[in-house]
């Protein structure tokens, strides 16, 4: 029994420390809204892609578009917060319950977690896409995450693992 309580209040914490992160994202998204703002309107407009990108056909100038994507967005954000928080509430309360009792609430966090992999999978995926054809300051491939600050736009980014070795390239492999 205490296995199967430590894994149910396991569930309920990690949902938490996700509403956890949904709340400061939404903090962040309302507090600094201009900075935000600018950062997504700078994405949407594709305006520091390469030269002679064939691609600019789809990049969005309309300010009335920039604002309602925007706003969508936190307006998501805070629909995947509020699930979360009480998709773990729910999670908490039943950890000493029966198993359909338990199961009932891990519907909510497993909508509560969907909700937030549509967000991140779907919707910022294309802005990832858009973000690829960005000019980068390096030549070394990488992840680009692009941030953002009044002052500049600063590029940070995790570089990318080279290939793994084939077993008849590398002499050390056995």
């Amino acid at each position: 029994m205490r296995h199967v309580m430590a894994l149910r209040v396991s569930k309920a914490v990690l949902v938490f420390a996700i509403a956890l992160f949904y709340m400061i994202l939404v903090l962040n998204s309302i507090t600094d809204y201009g900075s935000n703002y600018e950062f997504v309107r700078h994405v949407l407009m594709m305006d520091s892609t390469l030269p002679g990108n064939h691609l600019m056909w789809r990049a969005v100038n309309s300010p009335l578009v920039h604002t309602a994507f925007y706003i969508g967005m936190i307006a998501w954000e805070s629909v995947t917060m509020l699930l979360c928080w009480w998709a773990g509430v729910r999670l908490l309360k039943s950890c000493r319950a029966d198993r359909a009792q338990f199961a009932a609430a891990l519907n909510v966090a497993v909508i509560a977690l969907t909700t937030s992999l549509l967000m991140w999978f779907v919707a910022l995926r294309a802005l990832a896409n858009l973000l690829s054809k960005v000019n980068s300051l390096s030549p070394n491939p990488r992840i680009l995450i692009a941030l953002y600050s009044p002052n500049a736009l600063r590029e940070t980014g995790l570089h990318m693992c080279p290939p793994e070795k084939r077993r008849d390239s590398d002499p050390d492999f056995s």
